[in-house]
């Protein structure tokens, strides 16, 4: 496996229980590759930019950069290392209340999206070690990819069957 990089999920709204220290609202994501040569869609994983005067200008002039004109990308800026996606329990609040999910740790839609759309293509076969509430699959099913998954917990398995069925994913169980 060839190491790409290291990813920082900020949460944004991680938890805030601690009094003494810093609240915990980020996650790693270890980036590996099979090969030197792999698929990384790049474009497709813009992000906007974040000023957005300053990008109202150079779209018409341009920005003086090392002696050329840079002029932004319409699509938005390349994706860097740490994320900005929220938790799952607080997009799904109910009178603005945080719900308990029935998974402990579920990943958010978006975010795995992300790491799909970057990652593989059309087509392409995605492998999740550790399916969690389907989340991978739901994803994959979505982009267009095929999809494998494995889950050692029979109640989250339950769970990850469950959602896949309530989404109307064709699927074999074995």
């Amino acid at each position: 496996m060839v190491f790409r990089n290291w990813v920082v999920w900020n949460k944004k709204d991680g938890m805030s229980a601690p009094k003494r220290q810093y609240a915990n609202a980020q996650e790693a994501i270890l980036f590996f590759t099979k090969s030197q040569k792999h698929v990384f869609n790049y474009d497709d994983i813009r992000v906007s930019y974040e000023s957005t005067n300053r990008i109202k200008h150079a779209q018409i002039n341009g920005i003086l950069k090392n002696g050329k004109r840079w002029h932004p990308n319409s699509k938005g800026k390349l994706c860097t290392e740490v994320w900005h996606f929220s938790g799952e329990r607080h997009k799904n609040k109910i009178n603005g209340k945080t719900q308990k999910m029935p998974h402990l740790t579920p990943k958010s839609f978006d975010m795995i999206e992300r790491m799909i759309t970057a990652s593989s293509n059309e087509g392409d076969l995605v492998l999740d070690c550790f399916m969690g509430s389907g989340t991978t699959a739901l994803a994959s099913r979505k982009l267009k990819r095929n999809y494998i998954g494995c889950k050692n917990n029979k109640i989250y398995y339950q769970l990850c069957m469950d959602n896949l069925k309530s989404k109307k994913i064709k699927m074999t169980i074995k």
